[in-house]
């Protein structure tokens, strides 16, 4: 599987020439395997079973194969773990295997492909399909190389000396730290939570991603929420008749496919409402993509508040953190 029906992994496992599993935040499944529960062995386990030469199937849904590729081996061994992949969309897919992938676009019409993370193909239908169409599809060339070490992680130091680059006071900056930090910890406490406790995206929006602007110098008055179906929009008078940012919120824990396609669709759609936009931003109050809204779906600038990098390693064509608030900071939106 390359995700679900609300996450797209493809143009991840495209770039870096890989297949990739988790959860992974209890380190390499070989060394580490009493960290991982059953049900987490069961989406893991099937990088210790395949062999050089196998063929995997990408896929999104049920119906619709993506691509499909030979699996290498490095260092006589094909399973493989990696800190590049430990945020790919907000989810920690760490166990990966190489694999020489082949761009497939083939749309069974009928729902034969598993709903598992990975699950092994019989149905001589879709096998048949595959092989019909192998030689001809063409190699995909990885365009990414996966880094050796994890980029720096930033510190509040860093956060703060960008804001007051920006004009901010020093002590405006100092309190934001404050502010951003606090926001910062009960994201943290809604993702150890997870499914344990229900959150809904309003909750989510009014508890996180609300408090999150605010901190970052936002006033109330240029805050609107759920206007004409959007979620949030951010303006730059008091007047709220200069839109700026438009804020697509969902629910914790789900992907981003979906929210990006209604976010664009907005951009699309209501462009005299939005008439000089600048940016747009579709989070669920942890994970925050940031777009130029004339290049959607293409990301600017991608923000985790769980824990702040210079860069993720997964996207490494995509500006990080201290881009992202420097895009979103009132003074230079």
């Amino acid at each position: 599987m390359s995700g679900d029906s609300t996450r797209d992994f493809s143009d991840v496992m495209k770039n870096f020439g890989v297949a990739i599993v988790g959860p992974g935040r209890g380190g390499s499944y070989i060394q580490f395997r009493e960290n991982y529960s059953k049900e987490d062995i069961k989406k893991i386990n099937w990088l210790t079973e395949v062999l050089e030469g196998d063929r995997v199937v990408m896929h999104n849904g049920q119906s619709v194969i993506q691509a499909v590729g030979e699996v290498l081996s490095k260092n006589d061994q094909v399973y493989q773990y990696s800190d590049t992949f430990g945020d790919v969309d907000g989810w920690d897919l760490n166990h990966f295997c190489y694999v020489r992938w082949r761009d497939f676009n083939i749309d069974l019409k009928h729902r034969w492909l598993s709903r598992s993370t990975a699950q092994y193909l019989y149905k001589r239908e879709v096998i048949n399909r595959i092989e019909k169409a192998w030689e001809s599809a063409s190699l995909i060339k990885p365009s990414h190389k996966l880094q050796e070490n994890t980029p720096p992680r930033l510190q509040d130091i860093d956060i703060e000396n960008l804001l007051i680059s920006k004009g901010l006071r020093i002590q405006d900056a100092e309190n934001t730290i404050v502010t951003l930090n606090r926001v910062r910890k009960l994201a943290n406490w809604y993702y150890k939570m997870g499914d344990k406790i229900p959150s809904s995206e309003h909750e989510i929006r009014a508890f996180i991603v609300i408090p999150l602007l605010y901190s970052l110098g936002w006033s109330y008055q240029k805050i609107s929420v759920e206007t004409n179906s959007i979620d949030i929009l951010l303006y730059s008078d008091n007047q709220r008749k200069n839109p700026k940012i438009l804020i697509e919120t969902k629910s914790l824990f789900s992907g981003s496919k979906y929210s990006i396609r209604q976010a664009q669709n907005y951009v699309q759609t209501k462009h005299k409402m939005l008439k000089g936009l600048k940016t747009v931003i579709v989070t669920d109050g942890i994970v925050y993509w940031m777009f130029n809204p004339e290049e959607m779906p293409k990301p600017y600038a991608y923000m985790n508040i769980k824990e702040f990098i210079s860069i993720n390693p997964a996207y490494p064509a995509v500006r990080g953190v201290l881009d992202f608030i420097e895009n979103i900071i009132p003074n230079n939106s």
